[in-house]
């Protein structure tokens, strides 16, 4: 049977209710069935990114070319929307710099997109969270994009310290994306960072802010993921050393537990704006920390102190 009596017969309205209803994961082994399949599924989640970005800026394609020369990358509830295909489209776009290319993206914006109203965010927690500063731009129309500095050239900090799993994803420019807690987030399960958490336990209000936005997109959150285990299993539900959500694992961006790929076919010609990116030169690199799952856990019983990092590509390979 050819690829177009499959994949071409039905109409494209049918082909995205059909595949705003499926895991990324079978999205993704879909798409490597065939040419057929690859170009529909690349169709669909292009087409899902490219429509958000053209409500938000006059010229997404320049923009695209700035983020990409700048190393930056879409994180936060734009990434969950189009990753996740969730209903409730997000309340703005957000956008990850490397310490030294946050004046350009900020200036870009304003030049060039017309955000006129800028306001700073919350200071950082002593450098903690990766985040050197962070401002709101506001647009005439409303629309809000928020543009956050890494500590680091690397642009991907900041997302390893953020309060959940379930926002620990990115977008590239040239439409790469990485997800750090697939197996979570697939479930929309989320688990809190313990970084953010006041004694490694408890959610101050910042946080209690964060769990009842991350709910308000479907997602369950909790504060460890071996308690949905315990639910069904007699013993302390713990997955064992070196699984997606264990305090001791050390994971970082690019990760054998993250997914990955991209929301274009394959067949597409790459459009490569530098030759040196920093984000395949530098990544984050993290362990979540907190209490030990108790039982014959490995961590220590008073809990073991995160740790978010910057670290070189090819030390990790």
């Amino acid at each position: 049977m050819s690829d177009r009596s499959i994949f071409t017969r039905l109409p494209v309205d049918v082909w995205d209710l059909l595949l705003d209803t499926l895991p990324l994961s079978v999205i993704q082994t879909l798409r490597k069935t065939c040419i057929g399949g690859n170009i529909t599924v690349s169709t669909y989640l292009s087409r899902r990114c490219d429509t958000l970005l053209s409500e938000y800026f006059i010229k997404p394609a320049m923009l695209l070319r700035e983020l990409s020369l700048t190393s930056s990358v879409f994180s936060g509830s734009f990434a969950l929307w189009v990753l996740f295909r969730l209903s409730c489209e997000p309340g703005g776009i957000d956008i990850y710099t490397p310490l030294d290319y946050f004046p350009h993206v900020v200036s870009y914006l304003i030049a060039e997109e017309g955000y006129d109203s800028v306001r700073p965010l919350r200071p950082c927690l002593s450098g903690l969270d990766g985040v050197g500063a962070a401002v709101a731009l506001q647009h005439s129309s409303g629309r809000v994009v928020k543009v956050m500095k890494s500590s680091s050239m690397c642009s991907l900090l900041p997302l390893a310290s953020f309060s959940t799993t379930a926002t620990m994803a990115y977008i590239t420019a040239d439409a790469s994306f990485c997800i750090a807690y697939p197996v979570l987030s697939e479930q929309r399960r989320s688990v809190l960072n313990p970084l953010r958490l006041l004694e490694m336990q408890y959610p101050p209000p910042s946080v209690l802010d964060v769990i009842k936005k991350i709910e308000r997109r479907g997602f369950e959150v909790r504060e460890h993921e071996y308690s949905w285990r315990r639910e069904t299993w007699r013993h302390n539900g713990c997955a064992g050393a070196d699984t997606e959500c264990c305090p001791l694992t050390v994971r970082w961006f690019g990760d054998s537990l993250c997914a990955r790929g991209s929301l274009r076919t394959s067949l597409a010609t790459p459009v490569h704006y530098q030759r040196v990116s920093y984000l395949n030169l530098l990544t984050a690199l993290w362990w979540r920390g907190g209490m030990s799952c108790g039982g014959g856990c490995m961590g220590p019983d008073e809990g073991m102190s995160p740790g978010v990092f910057t670290m070189p590509r090819d030390l990790l390979l």
